[in-house]
């Protein structure tokens, strides 16, 4: 009894050793685990505008020489009370490795004209979307849509170029990235 008395530090000693090595094996486990479940973003978005101050440009045009200003969003783009045509290129950096589709918010009744292009790599138009409510036309066959549903396929620059024009303030284009 008098030998295991005498070790009684000892063991003690060797028991806690033993918990803090599982303490500090657990812990560095957890943190493996954390940096390996960690979601880097798939999808960056970058907003430039344009203004068309003659309301009449193409789309060929815009995209091969309209000199487009960055914007931190759709709110930093200076919207004016008047008729005029914005063009807004969202350019999506999208990492994923299969499709994934979002929603551009575009849900405001003071538009009159919305059209969307969905180009591909720069060049290639995917999707064009043609809404607005100005011309009797569009009011029958092309209400404004509340959202532009948009596919943005993996290995390829996507580039969303919205055309708004207005009499009105044309606020628009949010980009709902959890759909």
């Amino acid at each position: 009894m008098r030998a295991l008395q005498s070790r009684q530090p000892l063991v003690w000693g060797a028991t806690l050793l033993a918990l803090l090595t599982l303490g500090v094996f657990g812990v560095w486990i957890v943190d493996l685990n954390r940096g390996a479940t960690e979601e880097q973003p798939l999808l960056n978005t970058n907003y430039r505008y344009f203004v068309d101050e003659t309301n009449e440009l193409s789309l060929d045009y815009v995209m091969a020489h309209a000199p487009f200003t960055s914007a931190s969003g759709t709110n930093s783009i200076p919207w004016k009370l008047a008729y005029q045509t914005y063009w807004i290129k969202i350019d999506f950096n999208y990492t994923g490795l299969t499709e994934r589709s979002i929603h551009v918010i575009t849900d405001n009744p003071s538009i009159d004209y919305l059209d969307a292009y969905h180009i591909l790599d720069g060049e290639q138009v995917r999707r064009r979307v043609k809404a607005g409510d100005i011309t009797l036309e569009r009011l029958n066959q092309l209400p404004l849509p509340e959202s532009l549903a948009v596919t943005l396929p993996p290995d390829h620059e996507n580039q969303l170029l919205i055309k708004v024009t207005s009499r009105d303030m044309a606020t628009t284009a949010a980009v709902d990235h959890e759909s």
